[in-house]
């Protein structure tokens, strides 16, 4: 994870004025990253003027396997029905296209690593989907965004990337009607800083300020790596102490918000725990997660 903020660096320098871009890819690149260089070239207006340069062949058959040019010029879902295809393309999430079949897919992905208890995997599905959902629904974005999947078999790990190009978690709070006190939050990461927090919402009405909490808790609970990053800057959580923390990058602006998960598969998703720990709970909704 700690790798996004030189992606997010390299994104920035391109012009986004270009009528044309050349792509150079590293011999292997995560579809996490896959997808914030989809979101870009669509945002831009691109989708029919980029090529690839000096491109490995192993590396154009993944892209091909995530579906990057078929994504970019289709906004149609396409959901393997193979249990055994361990991965969500590249997939545009926009407001005309339900997102079910995604969510269920990365939820039967994760059962058949971890076989969350029913309870868990009921809580599992609607954080998922509020989170895709959340995509479109706050983004106020003028393009789709891109939802990406992946496991990683060797080792054990599962990847998972939401991405849109919207106007960003601290545009979000500054214009929308927080939860809570933002006279004092200057910079990009302390708006990110602050939609981590339990109750932290950009939009009070409608919403208990729980999504981003629950995730980056589950997520360092699970000894995943947990990313969020909107405007310049990126936070990186992770478990140390029994504790979630909060490490932050600095790179060029990103317009838009992303989320960004690595997850362990040889350990429990246990929300079922981290609801038991939480102050008395209102009906749950995940609030701005894509608040971009």
């Amino acid at each position: 994870m700690a790798e996004f903020p030189l992606v997010l660096d390299t994104i920035g320098r391109l012009d986004g004025h270009a009528a044309e871009a050349e792509v150079r890819l590293n011999p292997f690149t995560y579809a996490s990253a896959l997808a914030v260089l989809a979101q870009w070239i669509l945002a831009n207006g691109l989708s029919g003027s980029y090529r690839f340069v000096d491109c490995a062949a192993e590396m154009r058959r993944y892209l091909d396997d995530v579906r990057f040019e078929e994504a970019l010029q289709n906004p149609e879902i396409v959901i393997s029905p193979d249990p055994m295809d361990w991965a969500v393309g590249l997939t545009r999430i926009n407001r005309a296209q339900p997102t079910e079949k995604v969510t269920e897919k990365i939820v039967e992905i994760l059962e058949t690593f971890i076989n969350p208890v029913p309870q868990d995997r009921e809580a599992l599905t609607v954080l998922i989907a509020e989170m895709i959902e959340n995509v479109h629904k706050h983004a106020n974005a003028q393009v789709d965004g891109f939802a990406v999947a992946q496991v990683y078999p060797e080792r054990l790990k599962m990847g998972v990337a939401l991405v849109d190009a919207g106007i960003g978690v601290k545009a979000s709070f500054l214009s929308g009607d927080p939860s809570v006190p933002i006279a004092e939050l200057r910079t990009d990461e302390d708006f990110l800083r602050e939609a981590v927090k339990l109750h932290s919402t950009s939009k009070r009405q409608g919403h208990s300020g729980y999504g981003l909490y629950l995730l980056s808790e589950l997520i360092g609970r699970n000894r995943g790596t947990f990313l969020l990053a909107s405007g310049g800057c990126s936070l990186v959580g992770y478990r140390r102490q029994r504790k979630t923390v909060f490490d932050a990058y600095h790179h060029a602006p990103w317009r838009g918000t992303i989320v960004s998960v690595i997850l362990d598969l040889n350990q429990r998703l246990p929300l079922s725990d981290i609801y038991r720990e939480m102050p008395t709970l209102p009906d749950l909704e995940t609030d701005d997660i894509f608040v971009a």
